[in-house]
């Protein structure tokens, strides 16, 4: 049934959604093209949107179960960790567009606001992600002093605070603006490096920085 060949067929398939019901046929789930018109409310098969929805959302939807649900969530766990592989032991920084790359696959999608901190060592490589807070739609808070602690408790030397406008629209808010100058004028006085601030959007990033909230030179918007 399985030869090199129908691998390298499916490789060149443009159709997502016929690759998407080969691999769903291993969790023993055939699913028509109405099926997944049903399972994703549209007549554009997104299969990034339906990785990246939670996992009890997915888990109630008759079609997928709680079986399907379980291998949508693994497949994404899968890819964004490959993807995460092309930080390992590199200067984050110099690289910073793999990190952009992983940050727009794993939350351009999110139908939630949530934050997350990059932590970095003396070298700027990667330590680890920390997810620090969730909100609901486009509204999510959090209070610098956590971040803080995140950086101490995991003996960071540098950090890179990152969350998502489900909107899609990159640009800060007054809000992100206001957050970023009080995070960064706290890791002065404590001498943390703050590297930036990302705000990621549907397939494209803004870096704090770079629009001139920490005196930085230069503005730009920043996409694959």
């Amino acid at each position: 049934m399985y030869s090199d060949e129908y691998f390298d067929h499916l490789a060149a398939c443009d159709n997502d959604s016929d690759v998407f019901r080969q691999f769903m046929r291993l969790a023993y789930l055939d699913l028509d093209e109405g099926s997944l018109t049903r399972l994703l409310g549209t007549n554009q098969f997104n299969l990034r949107t339906l990785l990246a929805t939670n996992f009890k959302n997915l888990e109630n939807e008759k079609i997928l179960g709680e079986r399907g649900a379980t291998f949508l969530k693994l497949l994404n766990i899968l890819i964004l960790q490959f993807q995460k592989t092309k930080l390992h032991n590199r200067d984050v920084i110099a690289n910073i567009y793999q990190l952009y790359n992983y940050l727009i696959l794993a939350m351009s999608s999110l139908a939630e606001e949530q934050i997350l901190i990059i932590l970095l060592d003396a070298k700027n490589q990667l330590i680890r992600e920390c997810k620090v807070s969730r909100g609901v739609s486009n509204q999510v808070f959090i209070h610098p002093r956590k971040i803080i602690q995140k950086v101490i408790e995991h003996n960071a030397s540098a950090f890179i605070v990152v969350h998502n406008h489900p909107s899609g629209d990159p640009r800060p808010s007054e809000r992100d603006r206001k957050f970023s100058i009080e995070l960064h004028q706290i890791c002065l006085k404590l001498d943390i490096q703050f590297h930036d601030h990302v705000i990621v959007g549907q397939d494209k990033v803004t870096s704090m920085r770079a629009t001139g909230v920490f005196n930085y030179r230069g503005s730009q918007e920043l996409a694959e």
